[in-house]
């Protein structure tokens, strides 16, 4: 199936219904049984599975041999014949480590979310690269999932009629959609100014997810930076604009004078050719690069939330607001209050969401290459290690 025809649920079976009437007159909703499947035949555990699962016991955790089996299914475990180590026989000790991160992340009927980004990135085979990129390409289509769209139905094009298209796509997407109307960083000045605490001045927008913003984001997926002047996405921003009033007039004088020297800006956004675009790059782009880039994210948001739940103080919180890093990472996604984001609709049917920490609960450290290193695997808990 082509990537612009995927639909939400798209090629799942409609459970039979029973449609019988009840006494009271309404229909009953009762799933009626199947047809009868089959049984399979499970093969017996191997030595080496009983051996891991042992060892995942030990460390006070637990995990049966038909979860280490999906684990492999998923490419987040190895396969069978690369656990243990052939000069020693003895069960590898990254392996353990990461049967036993499995093991604390699992729970029943929920998946672990963006953590198996994170595997499929630091094995960066040409499997869990494939996979890393099919999860990254749903993700990024999820605002189009959601309003019942796909990309096949955005329209290319310069005519009347693509242009109006796409804006009344645009407007689809913001339908149900709820926009973050506090300015959350303005709220935390506000509380720290009365507790003696001096916070670096604003650099940039009050609110990255102001609703003038997001109308303009909304066409920019649909149509790209052609269907967005630099006058609107200018207007939109000095509206929200909370920093510097110099800065927002260098970045305008900056669009014109490229715009005389023949330079189009614009071009070189992420969002130049819209949503189809950005799924396109994704596409094209080199495996290995995919899977640097996810690991880079995933230690940065970890260490990021790191500081801020363990080392939630003044001096910490005025450090990291001094970066710039805060207003380009921490605001605009990188890290964000506990809630849904803007989301009108979140069902854990549209699939994992890019690595973006929640505060609230401390997060587990960094599996992998970015934890301990693997010798100490087995001594300690996952929940133990320092990321």
């Amino acid at each position: 199936m082509a990537v612009g025809d995927r639909r939400c649920g798209a090629g799942r079976p409609e459970p039979a219904v029973d449609q019988r009437l009840h006494h009271s007159g309404r229909r009953l909703r009762c799933r009626r049984p199947g047809p009868q499947e089959p049984t399979m035949t499970r093969t017996p555990p191997t030595a080496a599975e009983l051996a891991l699962a042992a060892e995942i016991d030990r460390l006070g955790l637990t995990a049966t041999c038909h979860q280490l089996e999906r684990w492999r299914a998923k490419r987040w475990l190895a396969p069978t014949d690369q656990w243990t180590d052939p000069a020693t026989s003895a069960l590898r000790p990254d392996i353990v480590h990461r049967a036993a991160w499995l093991a604390a992340l699992s729970r029943p009927g929920r998946g672990i979310s963006w953590i198996g980004w994170t595997f499929w990135a630091i094995d960066d085979t040409e499997q869990t690269a494939a996979l890393l990129r099919q999860a990254l390409i749903r993700t990024i289509q999820l605002p189009l999932c959601q309003a019942g769209l796909t990309l096949a139905q955005i329209p290319h094009g310069d005519s009347d009629t693509a242009f109006e298209t796409r804006q009344n796509l645009a407007e689809r997407l913001l339908r149900g959609r709820r926009a973050i109307g506090r300015d959350l960083d303005g709220l935390l000045r506000t509380h720290a100014g009365p507790a003696g605490i001096t916070l670096p001045e604003p650099r940039t927008v009050s609110n990255p997810f102001d609703a003038a913003l997001i109308r303009i984001g909304a066409r920019l997926l649909t149509g790209g930076t052609a269907d967005v002047s630099p006058e609107e996405l200018t207007d939109a921003w000095r509206s929200v604009w909370t920093g510097p009033p110099e800065q927002l007039y260098r970045i305008t004088a900056a669009h014109l004078a490229a715009d005389h020297a023949g330079t189009d800006l614009h071009a070189i956004s992420p969002l130049a050719h819209g949503l189809p675009g950005l799924v396109h790059a994704l596409e094209q782009a080199d495996a290995h690069l995919l899977c640097e880039a996810v690991r880079a994210c995933t230690k940065a948001s970890s260490t990021l939330t790191k500081l801020l739940l363990e080392r939630a103080d003044a001096g910490m919180l005025t450090v990291l607001m001094d970066d710039v890093m805060w207003d380009q990472w921490v605001r605009a996604g990188g890290l964000a209050p506990a809630g849904r984001l803007g989301r009108g609709r979140d069902h854990p049917e549209h699939g994992a969401v890019p690595p973006r920490p929640r505060l609230g609960r401390r997060p587990p450290p960094l599996p992998g290459p970015h934890g301990p290193p693997a010798g100490r695997a087995h001594h300690a808990a996952p929940d133990n290690h320092v990321t």
